[in-house]
């Protein structure tokens, strides 16, 4: 079985991405997000989904739930708006919870 990679957010943001071969997932509410992921996850066929993070930001702490096997890796990327620090601050939760404390981003 061939693998998907999907893209979540709204259809302005996505579209272009279709041309990359990406899945486009459009939605206008924030409960559409989780609905998207979890109709992704149940049908096993994504191995990347990507969430435009001004989105991702809205649904964060079901994001973290969802995202913690292997399938599919679940990725939040800038919109427009340029990086507000999501995947940073993913990244530090999940290193926090492996190891115990912040090891990697200790001001």
């Amino acid at each position: 079985m061939e693998h998907k990679i999907g893209i979540i957010g709204s259809h302005e943001e996505i579209l272009g991405f279709k041309t990359l071969g990406l899945v486009p997932l459009a939605v206008r509410k924030k409960e559409e997000v989780i609905k998207k992921l979890d109709e992704c996850i149940e049908k096993k066929e994504f191995a990347v989904i990507f969430v435009v993070e001004n989105w991702a930001e809205q649904v964060e702490e079901e994001l973290l739930e969802r995202s913690r096997g292997a399938l599919p890796a679940v990725v939040t990327i800038p919109g427009y708006a340029g990086s507000k620090g999501m995947g940073e601050k993913k990244l530090r939760k999940i290193v926090e919870q492996a190891v115990g404390s912040d090891i990697l981003f200790k001001d």
